[in-house]
């Protein structure tokens, strides 16, 4: 089956503080982490569900996600993400193996593992959202792993 291109996210639920800090209504279900966004003709999709069903069952779901701070994403100046910054070495292994075995290119320049908090904000609410949840103390976030999701890009 051909498509316009394949995304891949880990779908994961943030403790309990990193939930309140969800300021327009992004529900609990769709917490996630992007792992590929692959715009582009590709004809590979079950061979990657396929893939990420073998890594579930051999080495389970990514568990050493560790928050890392937070930043604001997107070009356009009036509507930046605010996301929360996570470190995962499972992430970013499953991130190369899905360029690496399935010849999928990532749609953005690097791989920047996060989780969206925020959207919808200027440049001057992000830069002043991200130094305030900066300059907080996090300790004990837990991102625990709900499980993948592989779907087309219409």
């Amino acid at each position: 089956m051909k498509t316009n291109g394949i995304y891949v996210c880990l779908n994961v639920l943030p403790s309990i503080e990193l939930r309140n800090l969800v300021l327009t209504g992004i529900p609990s279900d769709k917490f996630h982490i992007t792992l590929m966004y692959a715009v582009g003709e590709y004809d590979n999709i079950f061979e990657v569900e396929n893939y990420l069903n073998d890594v579930l069952f051999t080495k389970g779901l990514p568990n050493d996600m560790q928050l890392i701070g937070f930043e604001s994403l997107g070009k356009d100046v009036d509507d930046r993400a605010i996301v929360a910054l996570i470190k995962s070495d499972d992430l970013i292994v499953i991130h190369n193996e899905l360029k690496d075995k399935f010849n999928l290119k990532h749609s953005f320049d690097d791989f920047k593992a996060h989780m969206t908090i925020t959207y919808g904000n200027t440049d001057r609410e992000a830069d002043t959202m991200v130094k305030c949840l900066n300059s907080m103390i996090w300790n004990n976030i837990i991102f625990e792993p709900l499980g993948f999701k592989v779907s087309t890009i219409e």
